[in-house]
């Protein structure tokens, strides 16, 4: 039997509800049925595609902001990934959706070095070079 039928046989379900039946008719020995097995498997590549397009277009804008391009950069740049045979969705490439993925981007990795800073048992801070220049 599935999880899900045996979740329902513990409520207090005294006749067999019709999801019971649909779900135990769906389950074949202990496991899902090839059509629903199916749509999980192509709803996971489809999850890694669409993951693998946003890693790209966040990289993109991260090295813009890197580089202190302007955002408008982004768009040729991701036309460009695209003509080099990257899959990549041209939904997001203006220079709106740049500035949103470079403010992620800055909020994730403040966060990070805010995590970083709250579990070190010390901090060291180094002076700048033309402060120092003088004492030379």
């Amino acid at each position: 039997m599935c999880e899900n039928v045996r979740l329902c046989e513990t409520a207090p379900c005294t006749p067999p509800t019709f999801l019971a039946r649909k779900l135990e008719k769906s389950c074949v020995a202990g496991r899902a049925a090839p059509l629903p097995a199916a749509f999980q498997r192509q709803a996971a590549a489809n999850r890694s595609s669409e993951e693998s397009e946003m890693i790209i277009t966040f990289n993109t804008a991260y090295n813009i902001a890197k580089e202190e391009l302007p955002f408008t950069k982004f768009k040729s740049e991701i036309i460009l990934m695209k003509k080099n045979g990257l899959n990549v969705n041209p939904t997001y490439s203006n220079d709106t959706a740049c500035a949103q993925f470079i403010g992620v981007i800055a909020d994730n990795l403040t966060k990070k070095t805010g995590v970083q800073i709250a579990d070190s048992t010390y901090m060291s801070f180094l002076r700048g070079m033309p402060q120092l220049r003088g004492i030379f």
